[in-house]
């Protein structure tokens, strides 16, 4: 076989374990990488190169039919990146490929019919009268002769005009769920076709480039009709203009410079810049690791190169990306589930075209399409929201970012304040290097704790959910007008709901799990499959009424908070509070404003 071979993991409704063979034909560039459509069974579906080959076990194989893009999609090194995570984790392949490619932008194919011969009437009167009693024919032919989608026409139709040779059809694929957002605008063509005062200062607003059709008004002054009239006269050209969706659009966040390092820092520093592979900053809380990542990044951002800087959860990004932004400006890009699909879209593209040099995120950032990376950093490493283990691909952001780290041959920098186990028993056996922070970077000294029992409590009498303890703190901090934030890793009102007379738990039938209590809709809910049911009032299995809610979520903390404090002004902040956009933002903010007492705070929130 004397063409070149492709292997081509294709994207269908089903997760794909493998990748295909086909023929590249003669006059097509493939690369690693690229995005292609490619025949399978009896479509044509999209797909991405991950191997070229001169041999195949295959004897018959089908060709390439088109390439999507000049250049790759995916760059050599999140091909490697996506095969690794295959055989790793073993995850399917094709989950592993296309984790490395945001939501939204698979494609679906839209098939256009046009007109292929003139005079329809005589050729259906004589080979198919009766299309003239299923179809409106002369509104069809003007559609056609524009082009008209498979949909409007209807296929029965469609294939009747095919086999008469009276169309032709032209499929055309397209992303299915998010596209670059434009505007309209101008461009200058013909300038000295301009004859009045007014056109003239449109001409001179567009002569260095083009504009959106609201910036022209506003620099020049003139109603729209002054535009349309420039255009009829050809003097300018509408365009459409990229339209950016910043996600950090409506923050103000102020511009700071480098802050003078410690001893401890300073070391910590030098260490991270003259080495390569995964160091260990082991920190106590408020040593100033995050100092010690910025001053990191910005040595390497003077050398040409970018980072990556991962954060456990989306609240956690937010006040990473202030710090970021604060330190580096323009060149900060965001991604997380958190953001609109059209936000994350236009920040991968950012960060795909270089014109980004530092990518802050959660989880799904490891696979940032960064080039020339020169450092990152995995802030919290101990988190266990970096592991993916609720839905395909499975992996740990950590260890994906030490393989790109090593694919590099860069500094990985893992910062934490109580280190994972594995990744501590390696820094201590000289598997990976230590750096360590003892001191805080203000010189304050670190927060009592007290752990409370709280069977002792209740053999104290005390039913609140509440530590007698707890309870004097947050009425002297109160009092003091001071604000507190109550941390808890559940969610909803109740952990689960039993039947204290047969001692049924209510569960989930796909994940055997028990239910969780959500006051705010009275349903019991699965956090796992989102399996949900009405909260029974009688138990399923043996009638009784006996059923008794146990456990506490943060719903049950916040009511609790307001009836045991009265006037308080609490706000939560959980998966039930924050599914809709910018959400974790709008109540981080309000709660800085001071327009709330009490922060009840779901720990860790999902990334």
């Amino acid at each position: 076989m004397s063409n070149m071979i492709a292997r081509v993991v294709v994207r269908t409704t089903q997760v794909l374990d493998k990748a295909y063979d086909y023929i590249i034909p003669d006059g097509l560039d493939i690369k690693r990488g690229q995005r292609v459509i490619v025949p399978f069974g009896k479509k044509k579906v999209e797909g991405i190169v991950v191997e070229l080959t001169t041999s195949s076990p295959i004897a018959e194989l089908k060709e390439i039919s088109k390439v999507l893009e000049e250049e790759p999609l995916l760059t050599e090194e999140l091909v490697d990146l996506a095969i690794w995570m295959h055989k790793r984790f073993l995850s399917p392949l094709g989950a592993c490929v296309f984790a490395m490619i945001p939501a939204g932008m698979d494609l679906v194919c839209t098939r256009f019919y046009y007109l292929k011969k003139e005079g329809w009437e005589e050729t259906i009167r004589r080979k198919d009268p009766g299309l003239f009693l299923s179809a409106d024919i002369d509104r069809i032919y003007q559609s056609v002769k524009k082009g008209v989608a498979l949909d409007q026409i209807g296929e029965d139709i469609a294939r009747r005009l095919e086999r008469l040779d009276l169309v032709y059809f032209k499929d055309e694929w397209h992303q299915k769920g998010v596209r670059p957002k434009t505007k309209k605008g101008y461009v200058l063509t013909n300038p000295q076709n301009a004859k009045t005062k007014k056109q003239f200062s449109v001409i001179e607003v567009l002569k260095d480039e083009p504009l959106a059709v609201d910036e022209i008004l506003e620099k020049s002054g003139v109603s729209d009709s002054v535009l349309k009239t420039l255009e009829k006269n050809n003097a300018i050209k509408a365009l459409y203009l990229p339209v950016r969706r910043d996600p950090l659009s409506s923050r103000d966040i102020k511009k700071t410079t480098a802050l003078k390092l410690n001893q401890e820092q300073q070391e910590a520093l030098d260490e991270i810049l003259d080495g390569i592979g995964p160091y260990l900053l082991f920190g106590v809380t408020g040593s100033g690791k995050t100092e010690v990542y910025l001053q990191a990044i910005e040595s390497q951002l003077a050398n040409g190169k970018k980072a990556l800087v991962l954060v456990p959860e989306i609240a956690l990004t937010s006040q990473m990306v202030d710090r970021f932004v604060a330190r580096f400006g323009t060149r900060v890009a965001v991604l997380h589930s958190g953001l609109g699909m059209g936000e994350r879209y236009d920040e991968w593209q950012r960060v795909k075209n270089d014109e980004a040099d530092v990518v802050v995120g959660a989880r799904s950032a490891v696979f940032a399409p960064l080039r020339d990376l020169g450092i990152i950093v995995v802030d919290e490493e101990h988190e266990d929201s970096y592991h993916q283990d609720d839905k395909l691909p499975y992996y740990h952001a950590r260890d994906v970012a030490e393989f790109r780290a090593k694919w590099h041959n860069i500094r990985l920098v893992l910062g934490s304040a109580t280190p994972a186990i594995e990744t501590y028993k390696k820094a201590v056996e000289g598997k990976i290097k230590l750096g360590v922070l003892k001191e805080r970077a203000t010189s304050q000294s670190l927060p009592k704790v007290h752990i409370i029992d709280m069977r002792e409590e209740l053999k104290a009498g005390n039913r609140s959910i509440f530590s007698r303890d707890l309870k004097v703190a947050l009425e002297n901090h109160l009092s003091q007008g001071r604000q507190v934030i109550l941390f808890l890793n559940r969610r909803g009102f109740s952990s689960f709901v039993l039947c204290r007379e047969c001692g049924l738990v209510i569960d989930c039938p796909n994940c055997d799990l028990a239910l969780t209590y959500h006051l705010e809709n009275d349903r019991l809910s699965c956090h796992y499959c989102d399996y949900e049911i009405k909260s029974p009032k009688r138990c399923p299995r043996c009638r009784s009424l006996y059923i008794k809610h146990f456990g506490i979520g943060t719903e049950r903390i916040e009511t609790e908070v307001l009836s045991t404090f009265k006037g308080v002004r609490t706000l939560r902040m959980d998966v039930d509070t924050t599914r809709r956009k910018n959400a974790h933002q709008k109540i981080l903010d309000s709660f800085r404003a001071h327009k709330a007492d009490i922060l009840e705070y779901l720990t860790p929130l999902p990334p």
